[in-house]
């Protein structure tokens, strides 16, 4: 199961790891028959990764296409090779915290912001597919892949193209402070 958990932007727009979720973010159907993400200025995401017990582990890869055009892999921080992506392992791994970065920090996953930064988001490209081996390294060779695109919207557009109501605007106070849910 895939989650996209929303949080405001920092002020660099870095962060050591996920801060706490303010909440989950709706995906809809845009009007082009794909997956579109609402999301306001100045707010965040993070992926959330997970499996049902019964479910054999995944693989994913994720190619963040940004604002100037250029893609890329936001497990690995570098430019996208769609022949070689770098596959992380689900549930071994529980959360996409954003792009990484050399310094092992994160570039936030975002859409727009006030102020003019660098690495926007406009799409998102989620490839999907059995993990492979008992060592469950990567995809598995004989393995289909699924790729999902999810395109990035603000709140507007995610009304018009879906037909349902936008996520209410980001809450500071929503999170849970702290406290782990059981």
């Amino acid at each position: 199961m895939l989650s996209f958990q929303r949080f405001a932007r920092p002020e660099a727009g870095v962060v050591d790891r996920a801060p706490a979720s303010l909440g989950a973010l709706p995906v809809g159907l845009g009007a082009a028959h794909e997956l579109i993400l609402p999301l306001a200025d100045d707010e965040c995401f993070w992926i959330g990764l997970s499996v049902t017990s019964a479910t054999r582990p995944i693989a994913l890869a994720v190619a963040v296409e940004l604002r100037s055009r250029k893609i890329l892999d936001a497990i690995s921080g570098t430019n996208w090779d769609a022949g070689r992506p770098t596959w992380v392992i689900v549930p071994d791994t529980p959360r996409i915290d954003g792009i990484r970065r050399p310094d092992g920090r994160f570039e936030v996953l975002a859409r727009e912001t006030r102020d003019a930064a660098d690495g926007l988001c406009v799409r998102i490209r989620l490839r999907i597919v059995a993990a492979g081996g008992d060592d469950k390294s990567a995809a598995a060779p004989d393995a289909e892949i699924c790729e999902v695109p999810l395109r990035l919207v603000d709140y507007a557009t995610f009304a018009a193209e879906t037909g349902t109501a936008p996520p209410a605007p980001l809450d500071p106070d929503a999170g849970y402070k702290g406290w782990r849910l059981p």
